[in-house]
């Protein structure tokens, strides 16, 4: 309608930067990342396991089964989301994974090894839609990578390959 007031904030529709890497080195996803973060703007970076698209679609889940689970996606998707400060709370990050490991996501880590790193504080740990912490800009990135990657082996009921793609965007 014209005259409204209401804007959207536009997102990039297409990645700034796309990084194909092995989770045995994650140098240069680190160093990535921790450029996303010390930006004054916002951003995101999207990390998941380098598989075929379709891969969601060939493991056997009926339609049904799809919308009555509380379970996410058999592939799993991390999101590493930069504040831009302009918050109450000041440059506070959030990392999200939709996984299809079930309710109880962080008691299921930790019975399976996987220690969540200090600074990582849990926001939502929800079956469906994911798990999400908040952490500040004194938590490494490599550490919050290799958590996010350990964790989605970890939550996963597929094999999951040794390379990643990390693909980064801008708010426009």
């Amino acid at each position: 309608m014209e005259g409204d007031e209401w804007t959207r904030r536009p997102m990039a529709a297409e990645p700034s930067t796309v990084l194909r890497f092995s989770s045995d080195d994650l140098s240069e996803v680190g160093v990535l990342a921790r450029q996303l973060l010390d930006r004054s703007a916002a951003g995101w970076m999207n990390l998941r396991p380098d598989v075929e698209e379709d891969v969601d679609r060939a493991v056997a889940i009926s339609p049904l089964s799809k919308l009555f689970s509380g379970r996410g996606p058999v592939v799993p998707m991390a999101t590493i989301v930069a504040s831009d400060g302009s918050g109450r709370r000041g440059h506070v990050h959030s990392v999200g994974l939709e996984h299809r490991g079930g309710p109880k996501a962080l008691q299921v880590l930790g019975e399976a090894g996987v220690e969540r790193p200090d600074g990582l504080q849990r926001r939502q740990d929800h079956a469906k839609w994911g798990l999400v912490l908040e952490f500040g800009d004194a938590l490494p990135t490599e550490t919050l990578v290799r958590f996010v990657i350990d964790a989605a082996v970890a939550l996963t009921p597929i094999v999951l390959p040794d390379v990643w793609l990390a693909s980064t965007y801008d708010s426009v």
